[in-house]
């Protein structure tokens, strides 16, 4: 089924990557169909800010994304999978695909895109984010900052899911702040709730302020992931293609 802004899922998976851009007056749509995938060597070939970061973003891989040899008893041909895309979009578009080819223009500027790629280090840290974050699929993140805090500087690390805090790690803290990373999962990143749910853990141990710190921290890195993600998941609960 098709969910959310294009993305192509079974039983709530991810199973297909997707994307697309406009040049000039033609529209370029790409994406692929996963068959098989080696969860270990993505894990492995991430450079990420931390472990726990990792050990995050592996669990969400291998709860979110999945393949063809993982859902069917025997996978099925490349030219089979083909077959069906080219049949269902003609289908659902109302027109004849046209076969055709990539040329000589096209291969030039392919090639020096891909040369500039590989000569430009791509890194969590530098992806423009206020703080370092990953996406896996369809509203599921991994973020994580740095609080300064007058007991010295806390690594935030937290996953989100549809705008939820499903996981909350903050390394450097003292034990009192346990009670205030367990008091968030669960919990939906938004300033509001945040407040109400900190408020009873605060009351106790005195850290107003370094609560405040934290929810700003949440919210700075989550930006339009927890504050939107968990509306347009809902809006697009209905999936547009059935079959695909």
């Amino acid at each position: 089924t098709l969910e959310g802004p294009n993305e192509i899922e079974v039983g709530g998976k991810r199973i297909a990557g997707t994307g697309g851009g406009q040049i000039g007056d033609a529209m370029v749509v790409t994406g692929n169909v996963l068959f098989d995938f080696d969860y270990d060597a993505m894990a492995r070939a991430w450079r990420t800010p931390s472990r726990v970061f990792r050990r995050m973003a592996v669990e969400a891989l291998e709860h979110s994304v999945t393949t063809l040899k993982r859902e069917l008893p025997q996978i099925p041909s490349v030219e089979e999978v083909k077959r069906l895309l080219v049949e269902k979009y003609a289908e659902t578009l109302g027109q004849s695909l046209v076969p055709g080819s990539l040329n000589q223009g096209d291969e030039t500027a392919i090639a020096q895109a891909a040369a500039e790629l590989a000569n430009s280090p791509l890194t969590v840290e530098s992806m423009g984010q206020p703080g370092r974050g990953l996406k896996i699929a369809r509203g599921v993140y991994i973020r994580e900052s740095e609080i300064s805090t007058p007991g010295g500087p806390i690594r935030l690390t937290f996953r989100l899911r549809d705008g939820i805090i499903d996981d909350l790690t903050l390394d450097g803290a003292s034990s009192c702040w346990e009670s205030v990373a367990q008091a968030l999962k669960g919990v939906e990143a938004r300033e509001a709730v945040l407040l109400e749910r900190l408020q009873s853990v605060v009351d106790g141990n005195g850290n107003g302020e370094e609560a405040h710190s934290l929810i700003s921290a949440i919210l700075a890195v989550s930006g339009s992931d927890a504050q939107e993600l968990s509306d347009r998941s809902r809006a697009w609960e209905s999936p547009l293609l059935e079959g695909v």
